[in-house]
């Protein structure tokens, strides 16, 4: 039986080899590693080695980071143990910069990007541009939506750095949805 190859779906964009792997960690290896898809695309690709050491780091780890410890040393990348905390909890308030004046608590600086009103709903994100760390400038277009007959652009609306995306490619998405947070240079 011939395997067929298919691409890792991670950090907003496909992964085709083992090398782009290590090159676009994300906690979404752990969602990977849980389904089964990460062992069956090592297996597909021949790193059977690497597979069979992802199987068994799921069955032997149920916490978030000891997995993602272990499946970062089954692909071969080393990771800072504190790096991997914070992305898994990351502080109160992480990416924002809250004003305070006399014990008031003022909005926050951080822009949410959101799908906008009028696409129909579900409609899938086709495209997002961008990263966790990337600068946009405002009225970018960040995102492509494939709304049936027509595509949608998602402009950026503020100029900034993008600090939190909470889609990836292929998403169901729905009007109003925010999909990232931008905070200011």
């Amino acid at each position: 039986m011939k395997l067929i190859k298919f691409d890792l779906p991670i950090n907003g964009g496909k992964v085709k080899n083992l090398e782009e792997l290590r090159d676009n960690l994300t906690d979404e290896l752990v969602a990977l590693a849980r389904s089964g898809q990460l062992t069956r695309w090592l297996a597909v690709r021949k790193h059977h080695q690497e597979a069979e050491s992802v199987s068994a780091a799921v069955a032997n780890h149920a916490e978030q980071i000891p997995l993602f410890m272990a499946l970062c040393e089954s692909i071969g990348v080393q990771v800072d143990a504190g790096d991997v905390s914070t992305m898994f909890n990351p502080p109160p308030l992480a990416g924002s910069r809250l004003k305070k004046s006399a014990n008031v608590v003022y909005e926050s600086d951080v822009t949410e990007v959101l799908v906008p009103e009028g696409v129909l709903n579900p409609s899938r994100i086709s495209r997002f541009y961008y990263k966790i760390g990337d600068k946009v400038k405002i009225n970018y277009v960040i995102a492509l939506i494939d709304a049936g007959d027509s595509n949608v652009a998602i402009l950026s609306p503020a100029s900034g750095v993008i600090c939190h995306v909470g889609i990836h490619d292929g998403a169901a998405v729905t009007s109003g949805q925010v999909i990232a947070h931008i905070q200011p240079y």
